[in-house]
C-alpha cells in the first residue's frame, strides 16, 4: 500500500481472517467501465501527478505485475494501443481509476473502486473489475473487524495487537 516507504512490520499487508465479513465491502464487484473513459481517467491522473501514464492512448490490457505477501495486488501494468506499458502502485491505480475531472463523466458511488484488491480484465470496449475485496489500502485495521473482535470480548490492546503485529503501545506523555 505504501510503495515508496520502508517496510514496517506492523503495517505489512497480511491476511486478517474472517473478522471483516460484516463490511459491505468484504467482497464486491463486478464493476464494468468503458475502456475509452477509463483510459482518459488514467491519463488525466497521470497529468495531475506528473506520471508517464499521462501519455496513455487507448487500453489493450491491465495486469497485476506484483503482489504483496498477503497476495494482494501491489503493482499494475497498463498497456495501451501503441503497446507502451505504464506501471502504477496499487493505491495509485485505484486513485487513478477513481479520478474525477470535468473532462469525463462523474462516477457514481457504485462505479468507484473501493480497493485495488481486485481482478481486472480489458474486454474490448469494457474493463471489468471482479472479485473485489476490502475497502482501502489493505494496511492496518479493518473497522468492522475491530468491532467484531470487541463484540467477541477482545480488549483494545488485544485488537491493536492483532492488526498491528509487532507494534508496541507506549504512553508518550
Amino acid at each position: 500500500a505504501f510503495p515508496n516507504s520502508q517496510d514496517t512490520v506492523p503495517l505489512r499487508g497480511r491476511k486478517h481472517g474472517p473478522w471483516c465479513a460484516q463490511s459491505r465491502y468484504h467482497r464486491w464487484g463486478p464493476i464494468t467501465r468503458p475502456t475509452v473513459t477509463l483510459a482518459k481517467r488514467l491519463a488525466l491522473w497521470g497529468r495531475a501527478h506528473r506520471h508517464a501514464i499521462a501519455a496513455l492512448r487507448g487500453m489493450r490490457s491491465i495486469a497485476v505485475t506484483r503482489r504483496n505477501g498477503a497476495g494482494r495486488p501491489a503493482r499494475f501494468t497498463i498497456t495501451d494501443g501503441r503497446h507502451r506499458s505504464y506501471t502504477l502502485a496499487a493505491e495509485s491505480f485505484r486513485h487513478a481509476c477513481n479520478r474525477e475531472d470535468a473532462a469525463i463523466p462523474s462516477l457514481s458511488p457504485d462505479e468507484r473502486l473501493p480497493s485495488a484488491h481486485v481482478r481486472v480484465a480489458v474486454d474490448g470496449s469494457k474493463v471489468r473489475f471482479t472479485a473485489g475485496r476490502g475497502h482501502g489500502h489493505g494496511v492496518g485495521m479493518c473497522q468492522y473487524g475491530g468491532e467484531a473482535l470487541a463484540k467477541s470480548g477482545y480488549n483494545a490492546t488485544s485488537i491493536l495487537g492483532f492488526y498491528y503485529q509487532g507494534a508496541k503501545i507506549e504512553s508518550l506523555y
